[in-house]
């Protein structure tokens, strides 16, 4: 059966992120190889893996992220609170800054790229005549300028959208 995660107050969004993250087979069987007894890691590495071999392993109704939270720290060094709401985005962008960090100097250091990486280019086209150096640009040679940017996450408009492929024309429109 499924396990479910322990509400702490206002930690749904915790939750439902995590429990995303969980059924990513390849990030979960990665995750779960991480060598955590080397002694650079903090307890943030090894009780994601506590979480997970739970979640994978466990008969019991729920999993109890008390621990977890304490080991997850904000900017300032403090404990999740865990009666805050917080902004899944924002939560997701520091647990993989945090875990980016960790994963430097092992063989899984490129997971969170590999499972959820992503490369938008943005290009500039200007169709009027312009001289750049030497070259003069327009008509039939319009100048381009394009700058690459990874990215993990990337904000959709869903409000009147009748799928994601609509939201992703028009994130791509010109």
């Amino acid at each position: 059966g499924y396990v479910g995660l322990r509400n702490l107050g206002a930690t749904c969004y915790m939750n439902s992120l995590i429990q995303q993250l969980f059924y990513v087979p390849e990030f979960r069987r990665n995750l779960l190889q991480v060598d955590t007894n080397t002694g650079q890691f903090n307890g943030l590495m090894y009780q994601l893996q506590c979480l997970f071999s739970f979640l994978q392993e466990s008969d019991k109704q729920f999993y109890d992220t008390w621990e977890f939270c304490q080991v997850f720290t904000d900017y300032d060094g403090q404990p999740l609170n865990i009666t805050q709401q917080m902004d899944v985005d924002e939560y997701l962008n520091m647990l993989f800054e945090k875990m980016e960090e960790s994963l430097k100097k092992t063989p899984q250091k490129n997971l969170l790229r590999d499972c959820f990486g992503g490369k938008i280019v943005h290009q500039i086209i200007c169709k009027e005549n312009v001289k750049v150096g030497d070259i003069e640009y327009g008509g039939d040679n319009p100048y381009k300028s394009e700058r690459e940017e990874s990215f993990y996450t990337l904000q959709l408009e869903v409000k009147h959208k009748r799928s994601i492929l609509e939201s992703l024309n028009l994130y791509v429109e010109g």
